[in-house]
């Protein structure tokens, strides 16, 4: 009788203890429904000491539009990371250079086919690691995406039929010796990758990465799950019209994924695609979708 009296008590001790978490919980929420500032969605996961430490959602991953119903965010919800699909890219390039596919300090000519060069600074060559750490003196100012259509030798190259009036290239600095942020290096990074390997990027990052970590999502909707679809976050904004100017008063409006009244469609043009002369359909520079889960999974690794 005793012992049955104590069971009971622990069991309602154990159910009175309170949340730890439900402070943080509370103040997360607090976040995301900020009048001034506030969040369709919100996805957070901490590790500490190797461990998972928390992870919660708040929000909703999909707002509703007419009859469809909104959709809370979960540990599933895939969002697209935008630039920190840059580390992703690198990762999976640093096993291309474990494979001995690629070398960090090699002229990137001798992978993508033609000469790469800054037409102001014709001596230095372009290598693997100034692209990935942003000295290869390539800038974003004529973009940075172009249809599977354009080869990125006709945008890169003087004389070819897109290279315009080479503002992709730095004046003052060659490459290797100053820092400036170009979404366009990842676009010739994903289209390295996809010419020493023959296989197209979205393909390829699911074969090198997302596949061996049991990571979901990827670079293409269009090949997704009907589950990871489903789990899929449509980023949305606020605005009174559909411009860049925020507005806490304005609507939400969808900017990104929003497949509510239409299913994804590919890149255009993909069945022609080559792999090996444009990557950027596929944004090695920021188009992963991912959860805060699976992120989980490459802070664990790294």
């Amino acid at each position: 009788m005793l012992g049955a009296i104590n069971r009971v008590l622990a069991a309602t001790a154990t159910a009175r203890a309170p949340d730890p978490f439900a402070a943080l919980d509370a103040e997360l929420a607090a976040i995301a429904g900020n009048p001034a500032c506030q969040l369709a969605s919100l996805s957070v996961l901490a590790i500490k000491r190797g461990k998972l430490a928390y992870q919660q959602q708040f929000g909703q991953r999909f707002l509703g539009a007419g009859p469809l119903p909104a959709r809370p965010a979960n540990e599933r919800t895939l969002y697209r990371i935008a630039s920190i699909s840059k580390m992703m890219t690198t990762l999976a390039a640093m096993r291309l250079v474990e494979e001995g596919k690629l070398e960090l300090d090699t002229d990137v000519s001798s992978y993508l086919g033609f000469t790469l060069r800054n037409p102001y600074h014709p001596s230095r060559a372009v290598s693997l690691r100034s692209l990935l750490t942003h000295t290869s003196s390539l800038r974003d100012d004529a973009g940075y995406s172009w249809p599977c259509s354009i080869s990125l030798k006709s945008v890169l190259v003087p004389g070819e039929q897109n290279y315009g009036t080479g503002n992709m290239w730095s004046r003052n600095a060659p490459p290797g010796e100053f820092f400036a942020y170009a979404n366009l290096g990842w676009g010739v990074i994903g289209t390295i990758m996809e010419r020493v390997t023959g296989e197209r990027f979205d393909l390829l990052m699911k074969r090198l990465l997302l596949d061996p970590m049991g990571m979901h999502g990827g670079f293409n909707p269009s090949q997704f799950s009907s589950e990871d679809l489903s789990n899929l976050a449509t980023l949305y904004r606020k605005r009174t019209t559909d411009t860049e100017v925020w507005n806490a008063a304005g609507p939400w409006i969808a900017q990104v994924d929003d497949y509510s009244s239409k299913a994804p469609v590919p890149p255009p043009g993909i069945e022609a695609c080559i792999p090996g002369t444009n990557a950027t359909p596929f944004s090695p520079t920021g188009g992963l979708r991912v959860s805060a889960a699976d992120m989980g999974k490459i802070m664990l690794m790294l």
